[in-house]
């Protein structure tokens, strides 16, 4: 068995590569499918071997060699020590296609480092059909969250015979919604009608160090109940980084049915914390209650001027 150029001519200099002796035998050779696109088959005694040669086409099964650009990473889980990555990624330029290394497609995965041993899990697919569109932007979003410590992306071509030996990798960064909570809240009510409030929500800020960590840009108040934020009723964005007290204006507003408290939860560029406080609102209206019977008897007679008793009977509805 040697091999050839294509033509039926043997590549000048070399030798047979393998003497097949026995039926039935299995052999494995490796040649540069680059110069060598035929094996040529001649049979031998003892005399000397054939003039006439039997070719056999190479057809070059290999994996493909091309590779992804562009690869960004986003988180769309806001809970810190999580993350839920969207991949965005550019298709190599030099697909091929019906040939030898034609691409099937790229596969995403997520993983702990960089190399392909530590991969946790498939997390998309994208199938190249026809000759597609290189350079084409492609968008893949992972179903589930993974935890933090899964902190890359890897993103490889491949075909029916494997995945490219080279592949490319992203880091995950975790952007979560701020973890900083307030204290001290408090609240003081200035509109005195009833299920209507007004007024100034104060609280305590968190450090420096733990604001500037979470990237917190401002502070919401909220109404809801005890446990539910339903609305968001006023916001102010932090001057600097730092301690110290804050208050947020709540203008005159009539609150929502069932709202019997108000949160206050920080914010940053991802969104607003799931964590924060509350405090039931102290609704103060003004009384209702009218006085019976009023009387007044003026006792002085100089005009103009008037002296005496005002007498009313109370309402027994002064404690509701």
């Amino acid at each position: 068995v040697w091999v050839g150029y294509g033509n039926g001519t043997r590549i000048s200099g070399r030798s047979s590569l393998i003497t097949i002796t026995a039926s039935g035998s299995s052999y494995t050779v490796r040649v540069n499918s680059t110069t060598v696109s035929e094996f040529l088959i001649a049979a031998y005694n003892v005399d000397k071997e054939s003039s006439t040669l039997f070719s056999i086409p190479i057809t070059d099964l290999a994996v493909p060699d091309t590779f992804v650009t562009s690869v960004t990473v986003t988180d769309n889980d806001l809970a810190s020590g999580f993350t839920r990555p969207t991949v965005t990624f550019v298709r190599a330029s030099n697909e091929r296609f019906g040939s030898s290394g034609a691409i099937n497609g790229y596969l995403v995965f997520v993983a702990t480092d960089t190399t392909k041993s530590s991969r946790v899990q498939l997390i998309g697919t994208f199938a190249v059909t026809g000759n597609g569109a290189p350079s084409q932007t492609v968008v893949i979003q992972s179903g589930p969250s993974f935890a933090s410590t899964v902190g890359y992306v890897h993103v490889v071509a491949f075909n029916a015979y494997g995945e490219a030996s080279t592949f490319v990798t992203a880091t995950i960064t975790d952007l979560y919604a701020p973890t900083v909570v307030v204290t001290s809240l408090a609240f003081t009510d200035t509109n005195r009608l009833e299920r209507y409030i007004g007024g100034w929500v104060t609280f305590s800020r968190p450090s420096n160090a733990t604001e500037q960590s979470d990237g917190v840009l401002g502070y919401s108040v909220f109404q809801g109940t005890s446990s539910v934020r339903i609305t968001q009723i006023a916001t102010a964005t932090v001057p600097t980084y730092g301690t110290g007290s804050m208050n947020i204006t709540i203008s005159n507003m009539l609150l929502d049915p069932g709202a019997t408290h108000l949160h206050v939860a920080a914010y940053n560029s991802r969104g607003v914390s799931s964590s924060g406080v509350s405090l039931a609102i102290p609704d103060f209206v003004a009384s209702e209650a009218v006085a019976l019977s009023l009387q007044f008897t003026d006792t002085n007679r100089v005009s103009g001027v008037i002296t005496g008793s005002l007498s009313f009977a109370r309402p027994n509805v002064e404690n509701s």
